[in-house]
């Protein structure tokens, strides 16, 4: 038997649908708050940071070719449109990933008046996620593979023919490579970028070529993003030469392997690498993916399929890890908070993605212009108001160095 309704009731339901619908209309939901409000904190972090010398400046980027051994090899350039010359920075991508990744890093660089070179050394460390053992989710398999000692020697060995030959192309002075300054190097990189750059600053790997030796002599300071000790450090705790270098890491930093768990290991690059000025900057709860420096967006299907894949895998000796895999990992997916005051959640929460990526490169940047420029005011600014600046966010722990006191 069918229910006539009141005309008033009808009424009445039509009225409170009409505010339904404009309330889901007009009223921000609690992702665009959390996400403007996390903007609005990543602006804050920038304007109370360091400060460069210089206004940021224009940029260009320019994808091309550079002849390897007869062969074809992609690099991508990132570098201010102003005649230079400009410091340089060659930075290697992590585990998956091509020479167009690191992205929010290389054009933050590039403004601040650096010249960014990208290069993925072996294309087997860009297909990883693409390879038969991520596909069979042997992810452990992958990642002995990959991170082993054989592997990062051929890196660098391969590394030194790109750097020799972008040398030879830069020696023509033409656009892009025109104001490159090689005599002025630092090298960054993020997991398996991050291992290949503090091998190259530590000189612990033998690699066949004096290219190779060539580029390791130029650098004069290390970001690694993520870093990994395993095979990168002279076996002997004892060495202390080469370039200072700055570990940038977090407590949940699992990579997608979960090969190096504990998070705790990614430490063990400045506690093995006590070297004056050498620093640690480690987050708070934050994850693997947001030290990759890539746009949210930008994720490899296949990379978050294998990340799904090891997810689901138990993992011995690692905790609590709510965003703790790589790019398009949890880090992209995480569930919004369902409230709407944020001030009694863990600091994970209280603190977005845009503000400790804002956060990492003001002091990737200080670090670039107190090593490779010699600036004052960026040591300075390391050393003495960082640790205030960073706040909640963070620690910040620096070896001493043999620089005169702030």
């Amino acid at each position: 038997m069918a229910v006539r309704l009141d005309r008033k009731v009808r009424l009445f339901l039509a009225l409170v649908g009409a505010q339904l619908l404009l309330g889901c209309a007009f009223n921000p939901s609690t992702a665009e708050r959390l996400a403007a409000a996390d903007e609005l904190k990543a602006r804050d972090v920038v304007q109370r940071g360091y400060r460069p010398a210089t206004a940021p400046e224009a940029i260009a980027s320019t994808q091309l070719n550079v002849l390897v051994e007869g062969a074809n090899w992609p690099v991508t350039i990132v570098r201010p449109t102003s005649s230079g010359p400009h410091p340089l920075v060659l930075y290697l991508p992590g585990l998956g990933e091509s020479e167009e990744a690191g992205s929010l890093w290389r054009q933050a660089w590039a403004r601040a008046g650096y010249a960014v070179l990208s290069v993925q050394a072996l294309a087997e460390d860009e297909s990883a996620w693409r390879s038969d053992l991520a596909r069979g989710a042997e992810f452990r398999a992958l990642a002995e593979q990959r991170y082993g000692t054989d592997a990062l020697r051929q890196r660098l060995a391969r590394l030194g023919q790109i750097w020799q030959a972008c040398r030879q192309a830069a020696s023509t002075g033409q656009a892009p490579w025109a104001g490159f300054d090689f005599s002025s190097v630092a090298v960054a990189g993020f997991d398996l970028g991050a291992q290949t750059a503090v091998a190259l600053g530590s000189d612990a790997v033998p690699a066949a070529g004096q290219a190779w030796q060539d580029l390791a002599a130029s650098v004069r300071g290390v970001l690694a993003f993520s870093p990994i000790e395993e095979g990168a450090l002279p076996a002997s705790s004892s060495v202390r030469a080469g370039p200072p270098i700055l570990s940038l890491s977090a407590a949940d930093d699992v990579d997608p392997t979960a090969w190096f768990s504990p998070p705790a290991r990614r430490q063990d690059v400045f506690e093995r690498w006590a070297l004056s000025g050498s620093a640690l900057l480690l987050f708070h709860e934050a994850g693997h993916g947001v030290l990759a420096g890539n746009p949210r967006v930008a994720v490899m299907p296949e990379r978050r399929d294998a990340e799904q894949a090891a997810a689901a895998q138990p993992r011995r000796g690692v905790g609590r890890t709510r965003s703790g895999l790589g790019p398009g990992g949890p880090d992209a997916i995480d569930p919004v908070p369902k409230v709407q005051d944020a001030s009694h959640l863990p600091v994970a929460e209280r603190h977005g993605h845009q503000e400790i990526e804002a956060a990492l490169g003001v002091v990737s940047l200080a670090w670039l212009d107190a090593q490779l420029r010699q600036r004052e005011a960026a040591r300075c600014w390391l050393q003495v108001q960082l640790p205030v600046w960073l706040g909640e966010l963070g620690s910040w722990r620096m070896w001493p160095s043999r620089t005169p006191a702030c």
